[in-house]
C-alpha cells in the first residue's frame, strides 16, 4: 500500500504475526511491484509480490524484523501516492487509558499501528485491516471504533481506552470476569474487542435483553463460533453490573 511516497508492506510472519513495515526507496535502491493478480489499479484485496532491488539501502521501520533482499506477498487495500519526507510528522495529543500521551507520526497511520507499534499497547488486534471483523476494537470517546480504520490525523483531542485500561487496582472488570466465568474465549484473538463492545453496551444499556446483545455486538467476529457464551457472557456482566447476582 503506497502511503505518502513510502510503500507500507502488511505481511505474515510465522515467528511474529502480522508485521507492518514502511519502505521508502533510497537513489541506490530500487522497489519493483508486480499485481499477483489483476491490475494496480486501486482496489481492496489486491495481492502483490514484492522485491527490493540491491543494494537495499532503504529506510525501514520494523518491529525487531529487519527486511533484506528477497520476495513477499503484501496485501494492499490500495493504491495511494503522496510525498512522505522526513520532518513531516505531526504531533498529536491524545489521552491513552486515562494517561496523556503526544505522538509525533505522520497523519495517515492509523491508531491501531500506533497503540502497537508505538506505545506496546497490544491487547487490540490486527485481523483483516478493513474494519470488518472488529478485532482492533478500541473504546474512542466512549464508543467502540475499529482503530484500524481510524488515522491519527483524527485523534487528536480524543480519549483512549485499550483492553490493558479496563481493570482498577489490579481488579478485573466485571466483563472481563464475566467472559473467564462463561468460558467466553478460545483462541482468545477477539476477545479484548468483544469485552470492550460490551462495556460499550452496558454502559449505555446496563439491562439488555438478548436481542439487544446480539445486535451491538453483530459485526464482532468469533472465528471459532462461541457465540453462544459469549452472549450469556455479556448477560452475567449485565446481571452484576445491574446489582444482581450472576445467573
Amino acid at each position: 500500500k503506497f502511503e505518502h511516497g513510502a510503500l507500507r508492506v502488511l505481511w505474515n510472519c510465522p515467528v511474529n504475526g502480522h508485521i507492518s513495515a514502511y519502505i521508502t526507496p533510497s537513489p541506490a535502491s530500487r522497489v519493483e511491484v508486480a499485481a499477483r493478480f489483476g491490475s494496480l489499479e486501486p482496489g481492496p484485496g489486491r495481492v502483490f509480490a514484492l522485491r527490493i532491488i540491491p543494494p537495499p539501502t532503504c529506510q525501514i521501520r520494523c518491529l525487531g524484523v529487519s527486511l533484506g533482499n528477497g520476495d513477499w506477498a503484501a496485501r494492499a487495500a490500495g493504491l495511494a501516492w503522496g510525498r512522505r519526507e522526513r520532518g513531516m510528522a505531526t504531533e498529536y495529543a491524545f489521552t491513552v487509558n486515562g494517561k496523556p500521551r503526544r505522538i509525533a507520526t505522520a497523519a495517515a497511520r492509523t491508531l491501531l499501528e500506533v497503540l502497537r507499534e508505538d506505545l506496546d499497547l497490544t491487547g487490540c488486534k490486527y485481523g483483516c485491516g478493513e474494519g470488518e471483523c472488529r478485532s482492533c476494537t478500541v473504546l474512542i470517546d466512549g464508543r467502540p471504533r475499529a482503530s484500524c480504520q481510524i488515522p491519527m490525523s483524527d485523534m487528536a483531542g480524543r480519549e483512549v481506552l485499550t483492553i490493558e485500561g479496563l481493570s482498577e487496582d489490579g481488579e478485573l472488570h466485571p466483563v472481563q470476569e464475566a467472559f473467564i466465568g462463561e468460558q467466553a474465549m478460545q483462541c482468545g484473538y477477539c476477545v479484548p474487542g468483544m469485552v470492550l463492545t460490551a462495556v460499550a453496551l452496558l454502559r449505555r444499556n446496563p439491562r439488555p435483553g438478548d436481542a439487544q446483545i446480539v445486535e451491538w455486538m453483530n459485526g464482532n467476529i468469533c472465528r471459532c463460533c462461541n457465540y453462544p457464551n459469549l452472549i450469556n457472557a455479556v448477560r452475567r456482566a449485565a446481571s452484576r453490573t445491574a446489582g444482581a447476582p450472576p445467573a
